[in-house]
């Protein structure tokens, strides 16, 4: 298996990467392809360097800044079937 590049700080080892199905509006992933490919990475490593960082942003525990409002993470009931 090949090595991805790595657009992060963090070290990748061949091998260790496991498939994740997700399911998106067709627009949304138009735009991540195309932001993928402006910055000339895959779109996996763009998708996944974007939920690193939520993770990071979003820890428990963590104060949020003021702006209050719900998340774009969906609901349970907003899954797919």
């Amino acid at each position: 298996m090949a090595q991805e590049d790595d657009t992060t700080s963090r070290v990748r080892k061949a091998g260790t990467r496991r498939q994740f199905l997700v399911y998106m509006e067709p627009d949304l992933i138009k735009k991540v392809k195309l932001a993928a490919l402006k910055r000339d990475v895959s779109a996996s490593a763009l998708v996944e360097e974007a939920v690193v960082q939520w993770l990071a942003a979003n820890e428990p525990g963590r104060k949020r800044k003021s702006g209050g409002g719900k998340t774009a993470v969906a609901e349970p009931d907003d899954e797919a079937e």
